[in-house]
């Protein structure tokens, strides 16, 4: 009864491992991670003016 249980708590113990493991990858895999919106925006509009146009008067 005892080797039963113990291959019953292998079984398991596997068990929930692969459910971690599955877990981990749909973090991973089924997640987007970045916010890829603002990138629509061509890359020239999306900079910061580096002249800036002042008046000497």
């Amino acid at each position: 009864m005892n080797t039963l249980q113990g291959l019953f708590d292998r079984l398991l113990g596997i068990a929930h491992y692969q459910a971690a493991l599955r877990h981990k990858a749909h973090q991973v895999f089924c997640t987007p991670t970045l916010n890829l919106i603002p990138l629509e925006k061509p890359a020239c509009w999306r900079r910061p003016a580096r002249i800036q146009r002042s008046r000497n008067s």
